[in-house]
């Protein structure tokens, strides 16, 4: 051709020379533009085209997961969902184990330090961006759960590092029935129903199996005395969160007044109007049905 003559309305810019068969335009934040070509072929002749140019919104590149994992471990972390690509890329100690070119990766964490987790995304409209996310590395604690066959109300005095209930309890997953919190909320694995979704820190929870088995929870190990539990009126599910056993009364000596009654997995109560306590000792993984009379704060004692 003999020449070309670009021009554009709208919210964008050309950046660099307008008379090139190419041009580079620059797009504003939002909305669209008009692109226009006016050419002369090498025979003279002249024509004009326009296009309309969609400006798509900037992706947002989110990096969900731990900010804090354990030691050695594995965990997942995940980005946007739909899109062309992704580039996860880790720097520090920790390393990825498998793909690092989908919408979820896996990164083993090293023995100690921190690490930084990057992703690079393009979205269906070819839009780029790019999010880093720092992780600390800990060290971790694990507590292992008796469970008997049938009903049980269980406890932990850790803070897992996913407190997501299918994947605190995914290693006994074959042998759930249900399991139900306070609430009278259900996680119901035969019929894919999770309607506890996190797990509370200090709540007790039930749960029916199939088999008797122990639960291994791993991550940080909770701090009783620094860690106040609201109860409210009527009946709720109190779990304990010390990792030695404690005598009841004393354990509960900061609520004792607002108990109405008590009790644990063996239909044992503690019943304080009528000084019944058939419970005596509390017990590290094991929970308990608790009324209250008024809502309140307890903290137990320190370990």
């Amino acid at each position: 051709g003999l020449s070309w003559a670009w021009s554009v309305t709208g919210d964008a810019s050309i950046i660099g020379p307008n008379i090139n068969a190419a041009v580079q335009v620059q797009s504003g934040g939002s909305g669209s533009f008009v692109l226009t070509l006016n050419y002369v072929d090498q025979n003279g002749c002249t024509c004009s085209n326009s296009k309309n140019v969609s400006i798509a919104t900037t992706p947002t590149c989110v990096i969900n997961g731990q900010a804090t994992v354990c030691a050695n471990a594995t965990a997942t972390w995940n980005g946007p969902g739909a899109g062309l690509s992704w580039a996860w890329s880790v720097t520090g100690n920790a390393t990825i184990v498998g793909s690092n070119s989908s919408a979820s990766v896996q990164v083993q964490a090293g023995g100690s330090g921190t690490f930084v987790l990057t992703l690079n995304y393009t979205d269906q409209n070819g839009c780029v961006c790019s999010n880093s996310k720092n992780v600390i590395i800990a060290t971790c604690f694990s507590q292992n759960i008796n469970l008997p066959t049938g009903w049980f109300i269980f406890s932990t005095f850790i803070n897992p590092q996913n407190p997501e209930i299918s994947h605190v309890i995914s290693s006994i997953q074959s042998l759930i029935i249900i399991i139900k919190d306070e609430n009278g909320l259900v996680y119901w694995p035969a019929y894919e129903v999770n309607q506890i979704g996190n797990m509370i820190t200090g709540k007790g929870y039930q749960i029916k199996l199939s088999a008797a088995t122990t639960l291994t929870i791993t991550g940080n190990q909770i701090d009783p005395e620094s860690t106040p539990l609201s109860l409210n009126p009527g009946w709720g599910m109190l779990g304990y969160i010390r990792t030695s056993e404690g005598e009841l009364v004393a354990m509960l000596n900061s609520i004792n007044e607002n108990i109405i009654i008590m009790k644990n997995s063996m239909g044992q109560v503690y019943w304080p109007l009528w000084s019944v306590n058939q419970i005596g000792i509390m017990i590290p993984g094991e929970g308990y049905q608790i009324k209250m009379s008024s809502a309140c704060i307890l903290i137990y004692p320190s370990d």
